[in-house]
């Protein structure tokens, strides 16, 4: 499979889960709440995850293209952005490929993956 059809199959995944996303009304938990209900900054010191999940995209080495779509989108944080699948992100009006690559480098680079389960992570670390 070349990548001009992995990247049709790509688009034809995102159309099917954008359907079944509208059918089921998956939301996501902003990570607003988890930073502010319960005070993520005061574990950020000691522990890296969540410093890293407090990252704000504006702050990050994303083009001005991948940055607006995301803030667009009210993606503030590496933690709002992990909680999505490629696919959820693919939906959104102007990211394309070069996005994709962007955003995959610098998840990486933090040692992230998408789909992450953000409520887990921040139960584990404030013990509740």
């Amino acid at each position: 499979m070349d990548e001009k059809d992995l990247w049709n199959e790509i688009l034809i995944l995102q159309a099917e889960n954008s359907l079944l996303r509208r059918k089921l009304g998956k939301g996501y938990q902003d990570f607003e709440y988890y930073r502010s209900f319960c005070h993520l900054e005061r574990y950020a010191e000691e522990n890296e995850v969540i410093r890293t999940l407090l990252l704000e995209i504006k702050d990050l080495p994303f083009s001005a293209r991948t940055k607006n779509v995301l803030l667009k989108a009210r993606i503030y944080t590496l933690g709002d952005l992990v909680q999505y699948d490629l696919l959820d992100i693919l939906v959104f009006p102007n990211f394309g490929k070069k996005s994709v690559y962007e955003l995959k480098s610098i998840l990486k680079e933090h040692n992230l993956t998408m789909g992450m389960d953000v409520e887990s992570i921040v139960k584990e670390v404030i013990g509740k």
